[in-house]
């Protein structure tokens, strides 16, 4: 969020592409936790749906909105 709000970014959905996973690291972990199972295989689009119901949260508690 910090990226998008305070730096010039050229293709924000290039920078999405190259890092949405990473920014489900945590979704994934808690996930897994809740199941019980650390090796659980979560789809990608579950993964996906999450980091973006995340961001749109984050970025309406501070005023701003996303266009999905």
């Amino acid at each position: 969020m910090t990226v998008l709000v305070y730096c010039d970014v050229g293709n924000v959905r290039a920078l999405f592409d190259a890092y949405w996973r990473y920014m489900a690291d945590d979704i994934k972990y808690k996930m897994r936790r809740n199941i019980g199972n650390p090796k659980y295989a979560i789809p990608d689009s579950v993964l996906l749906s999450g980091v973006l119901r995340e961001l749109a949260a984050m970025f309406s508690n501070n005023g701003l909105y996303i266009v999905l």
